[in-house]
């Protein structure tokens, strides 16, 4: 049977901590950008199973949110053009995130 690597597999590979590896997967905003993606890097080379879990929990634990617009007289061009401007604002302000 082939033993999957385990996060003390990967955190000794990667060179940092179990506790740093932790902190990668729960995505903390203490790990520094480097040291993020040397772990992701060193994940895929020794055949981390988990990195796609680390992926979907990063990806799961980002807040998202949800905005609706009614528009009642869509047709006129100021509401058409604040709807516009409203959905283009709320869509650069995900792409920051």
């Amino acid at each position: 049977m082939v033993k999957h690597p385990t996060i003390r597999d990967l955190a000794q590979a990667a060179g940092v901590s179990i506790s740093t590896e932790n902190r990668v997967i729960n995505n903390s905003e203490s790990v520094r950008q480097p040291t993020r993606e040397l772990t992701m890097s060193v994940a895929q080379e020794i055949g981390f199973f988990g990195l796609s879990t680390i992926r979907h929990v990063i990806h799961a634990r980002r807040e998202s949110f949800r905005f609706g617009i009614l528009l009642l007289q869509k047709h006129r061009r100021f509401y058409a053009s604040l709807a516009l401007a409203l959905t283009q604002a709320a869509i650069t302000k995900a792409l920051e995130r």
